[in-house]
């Protein structure tokens, strides 16, 4: 474990798991430069240690995060920290961290007319409804197992600050509710009032932060960040102002990958789609993914491509891969342009010939952001609300994972975006009250199938992340 740490991807600043910091020490408003701190684990595990048949995916791959690595000298106690915050959590919401459902569905593959083999993972029956809890934890976590704030009384502690209007809140007020710990939301003034009721019972301090006309951006992201300036934790899915969020949200492709070794055959996915709004979600996945991988939880032999999906009407993260992929074509010149075909792009940028240059201008951009990373104006909208973020913040790791695996990003019209949605509800195995930021996946798949970009007989996964209207 000594050589687990975090590294700024932007300027390339270490800091040993010892000292984690939220931001990057080095990160300044006007550089233009990514500054994101990735965790990085040292030595992997040896997967006989990881115990598959724990139902708390935090207890069970303990040894997979960075945060519970901090503790690993202790086993005993770390069991005890995560077990007491567990207890809390389920106590206060009725339910704890447990591994969600990942189920085939030939019923909802048949309505849709996919041709492919169909895998759901059903992230609304995790805390707070969605997979943001998870997340969101790892960073409880971290303060628990390396700052001492288990001794700490609640008064003592500084404030909790995030910025959402819908399931990322949710999943904070949570766990701030369950371990007694102040919050602040800061959210606009539109957001459903259900969502601000529920916030306030669970005592959060809301703030309602209005659209600014002349200010490209999200106004809520600018109060939430005044307020961290002015000392409040950033308790956020945004891995610019913490970059531990991926690190507690890896559980769920540690548990994709589990689920499946355990299916009759052990089979294993050809795409995986996921659904981006800040991207935090699928840099989560492409990380844990590949730690499984090479630790050889499930007997993982490939990663699968990852298929991110935005809404038609806001999609930055798709924009910053279109730029990316004309710079590509730039640096090879005329005589070997890029494919249209967006899977046959995403084979030629990671081709033989093609893919020191991809390799090359990756380890370039991210110094480099605001050519490929820029607030949508004007300002979005879409049925999808959980995605519409002004800028995708974990930008960076998504197209990492995009371009190493061979995945390709989609645009979900608001009409797809809707048959997604209804038919999740009806046609799944069990009843799954999905949303339309929920079903955003099983949209990016229904356009992959119209497009053509399926191959018979694939399997295909899909995460219904949250549930609600």
């Amino acid at each position: 474990m000594t050589h687990d740490r975090a590294r700024c991807h932007g300027c390339g600043l270490t800091l040993p798991a010892t000292r984690l910091v939220p931001r990057c020490p080095a990160a300044r408003d006007d550089d233009d430069i990514d500054h994101v701190l990735r965790p990085q684990l040292g030595a992997l595990p040896d997967v006989a240690t990881i115990d598959a048949g724990e139902l708390n995916p935090f207890i069970a791959y303990r040894e997979l995060l960075l945060v519970t690595r901090l503790q690993a000298d202790d086993d005993a106690a770390r069991l005890e920290t995560l077990r007491r915050l567990d207890r809390a959590i389920e106590q206060a919401s009725g339910r704890g961290f447990r591994r969600t459902p990942l189920g085939r569905q030939p019923a909802l593959a048949r309505a849709l007319a996919l041709d492919v083999e169909l895998w759901i993972k059903d992230e609304t029956a995790g805390v707070g409804g969605s997979h943001k809890a998870r997340h969101l934890m790892g960073l409880l976590l971290h303060q628990y197992m390396s700052r001492g704030t288990s001794a700490s009384s609640p008064a003592s502690r500084p404030r909790l600050a995030i910025a959402s209007c819908g399931n990322a809140a949710l999943a904070a007020a949570t766990l701030a509710h369950a371990v007694r710990w102040p919050l602040s939301v800061f959210v606009p003034p539109d957001a459903a009032p259900d969502i601000l009721a529920h916030l306030r019972r669970l005592g959060a301090d809301i703030q309602l932060c209005p659209r600014e006309r002349d200010l490209p951006g999200d106004p809520c992201v600018r109060a939430f960040a005044e307020a961290v300036d002015q000392g409040a934790l950033p308790f956020t899915v945004q891995g610019p102002f913490n970059g531990l969020c991926t690190d507690g949200g890896q559980t769920l492709a540690y548990e994709l990958v589990d689920q499946l070794a355990h299916e009759p055959g052990a089979p294993a996915l050809d795409l995986l789609f996921v659904q981006v709004g800040g991207g935090a979600l699928a840099c989560s996945v492409y990380d844990g993914l590949r730690h499984a991988l090479a630790a050889g939880l499930g007997n993982l032999r490939r990663l699968p491509r990852i298929c991110v999906v935005q809404p038609e009407r806001a999609h930055p993260l798709v924009r910053a891969y279109e730029q990316f992929a004309v710079d590509v074509g730039d640096r090879v010149g005329p005589a070997a342009q890029a494919p249209r075909d967006p899977r046959a792009r995403a084979d030629w940028l990671r081709s033989d010939a093609i893919r020191p240059i991809t390799r090359a201008l990756l380890g370039e951009i991210s110094r480099a952001r605001g050519r490929y990373m820029r607030a949508w104006r004007p300002a979005p909208t879409s049925l999808a609300r959980g995605i519409l973020d002004d800028e995708t913040y974990d930008w960076y790791g998504v197209l990492t994972g995009m371009l190493e695996t061979g995945g390709f990003p989609l645009l979900a019209r608001e009409s797809t975006l809707t048959r997604a949605r209804d038919a999740g509800r009806e046609h799944v195995e069990t009843t799954i009250p999905v949303s339309y930021t929920g079903a955003a996946g099983l949209a990016g798949l229904l356009t992959a199938h119209e497009r053509g970009l399926l191959r018979a007989g694939e399997r295909a996964g899909v995460l219904f992340t949250g549930g609600g209207s």
